[in-house]
């Protein structure tokens, strides 16, 4: 599924999709997405971010209960950001204006195509996050 790359520390993000349409029963209603973005350093960080990580093995995952931060620290946080954002997005606004409309849903399209490499129509719906506190029980077919 999209987690998978996320689990492996392979990708930045992962996806799922939010099925309101399931929850809310006969009415019509779309889908939504959630983007998950998670700081994880994934080999690709410029040289400072690198070497500040050597140095603490927690990055980016340091507590917050002390708020001093310094300013490698508070630089290397930044950079990793601003890499994070860069990786998943870089190559949006690349490509012809017919394939891209600037919409939201082109942006979930270009994360879940481009970045993590799903199948739009088929990886995205194998694992679909219910957000059904009591799922019901799918009915069996009824042969007529």
């Amino acid at each position: 599924g999209l987690m998978r790359p996320l689990r492996e520390q392979k990708k930045r993000c992962a996806m799922a999709r939010i099925r309101y349409s399931a929850v809310d029963g006969n009415e019509r209603k779309d889908d939504g997405w959630l983007l998950y973005i998670k700081p994880i350093c994934t080999g690709n960080e410029p040289p400072d971010v690198e070497t500040y990580h050597r140095s603490h093995l927690d990055f980016p995952h340091q507590s917050t209960s002390n708020q001093w931060f310094d300013e490698s620290q508070t630089e290397s946080y930044r950079m990793l950001g601003l890499t994070t954002i860069e990786d998943i997005c870089g190559h949006w606004k690349d490509g012809s204006p017919e394939e891209k409309d600037g919409s939201l849903e082109d942006f979930f399209r270009h994360i879940q195509t481009t970045y993590l490499g799903a199948n739009t129509e088929n990886e995205a719906d194998a694992a679909p996050l219910d957000l059904r506190a009591n799922p019901r029980p799918t009915e069996p077919s009824r042969a007529a």
